[in-house]
């Protein structure tokens, strides 16, 4: 079993890698940081709890990061965490545990 933290900076690409990494079966995720350098902190702090309660891991609440970059991305990249925070799936009722 390999443990991991998970530092991401709310990017496509590092929300695919939070699922892929609750996805795996010899990996057990013990936290998870948001760094607000590329993104908007609010939308990718709530869209991360949101993967995680779908995958039903309630006992991990994502940290907030407090360092921003010095040259952030542009504001049309760093709203991607918004629009997926707004997806369907992430804001449906949960599902029944088995």
């Amino acid at each position: 079993m390999t443990l991991v933290y998970l530092d991401h900076d709310g990017g496509l690409d590092d929300l695919a890698a939070l699922q892929l990494l609750l996805s795996y079966q010899h990996v057990t995720l013990v936290g998870v940081a948001v760094t607000p350098a590329d993104c908007l902190l609010e939308p990718a702090l709530s869209v991360t709890a949101k993967m995680l309660r779908l995958a039903r891991r309630d006992d991990i609440r994502p940290a907030p990061g407090i360092l921003e970059g010095r040259n952030p991305f542009p504001m049309a990249w760093r709203v991607d965490s918004l629009r997926v925070d707004h997806l369907p799936i992430l804001n449906s009722a949960p599902r029944p545990s088995a």
